[in-house]
């Protein structure tokens, strides 16, 4: 693997060969038997992938980097307090609705990352601004304490393509920095079984 990315920020996730939920394989019980203990199946997971971004994936940097110790790593940089506002009326609010899903599939993966990141990574506090801020504040910290600065690139979106593909060695592209993933757009593309939410 070559790129670790944190994930929620106003940009369009990048699409070359990422796996998100571990691709084609049956990834969701190997992914909760890691949130309940297990070790980590990072090989099985991530075989033919270079990069991965987003949850679950976050939650087990430690495994990624101890696997794939010269991965670069890009922590999405925002203000906490704005981060808290965003995530909580999306992420948040999507997860809970989730329950409705009329896709079982999709269904328990979103089960899924809910006892990871609602129940577990914020205790179950997902509305307590503070706590939220804190473990935001925290993981910012442990990122920063077990990769090194030279693969590390604390990114602000409103810097654009420069610092990322200076940090990834590739060209700018021609086309204008995308900006995709806001919460206006997020909120537009809800489906009709999640709006009462």
């Amino acid at each position: 693997m070559k790129l670790i990315a944190f994930y929620r920020s106003r940009i369009a996730r990048p699409t070359e060969r990422i796996a998100i939920y571990g691709g084609k394989i049956p990834s969701t019980p190997l992914w909760n038997n890691a949130i309940y203990g297990s070790e980590l199946k990072v090989n099985k997971l991530f075989k033919n992938y270079k990069s991965t971004v987003d949850w679950p994936s976050v939650a087990f940097l430690p495994s990624l980097f101890n696997r794939y110790p010269e991965a670069k790593v890009i922590l999405t940089m925002r203000d906490p307090a704005e981060w808290f506002e965003s995530a909580s009326a999306t992420i948040f609010k999507a997860m809970l609705a989730s329950e409705r899903n009329p896709n079982s599939e999709a269904r328990e993966r979103i089960r899924m990352s809910r006892r990871l990141v609602l129940e577990q990574v914020f205790d179950s506090k997902y509305s307590d601004k503070e706590h939220c801020i804190n473990v935001y504040n925290r993981h910012i910290a442990k990122v920063q304490k077990l990769v090194p600065r030279n693969q590390l690139l604390m990114y602000k979106i409103s810097d654009g393509w420069g610092p990322l593909c200076d940090f990834l060695n590739t060209p700018i592209p021609a086309k204008q920095f995308p900006k995709t993933n806001d919460r206006q757009t997020f909120l537009a593309k809800k489906p009709n079984w999640a709006k009462s939410s």
